[in-house]
């Protein structure tokens, strides 16, 4: 039976405060059946309206359930909402770059993930 837990954070949208900024960054960190997942997209566009000249690029980082219990045990977390929480806590004053951090920081400590970049 899978897991129902999902939990979601966004460090960064800059579409949420304005929808036709023409360039911008969301960052978020998700939670679900037992693995986490870090993904950043940025876009930029020549013109707000015109949906053609949009360039993006979507970077994904995914963590199997070994690596995301090596991410609870070093946040001193035991569950997904706690989880979420303490990193959203400790990364938050550098939500503009929040990814680099977070991938620094599992670099140290040894915790392991698998990172794609789709244009």
């Amino acid at each position: 039976m899978k897991s129902k837990e999902y939990y979601s954070v966004k460090f960064r949208d800059d579409a949420e405060k304005n929808p036709k900024i023409p360039i911008g960054t969301m960052i978020a960190i998700v939670y679900s059946n037992h693995k986490f997942y870090m993904v950043k997209v940025c876009w930029e566009r020549a013109d707000a309206s015109d949906r053609l000249s949009e360039q993006e690029v979507e970077m994904s980082w995914y963590f199997d359930e070994e690596n995301t219990k090596k991410l609870m045990l070093h946040s001193g977390t035991k569950n997904a909402n706690d989880l979420m929480q303490a990193l959203f806590n400790r990364f938050k004053k550098h939500s503009h770059s929040a990814d680099s951090y977070i991938t620094r920081w599992c670099d140290e400590k040894g915790i392991k993930y698998d990172y794609f970049v789709h244009y």
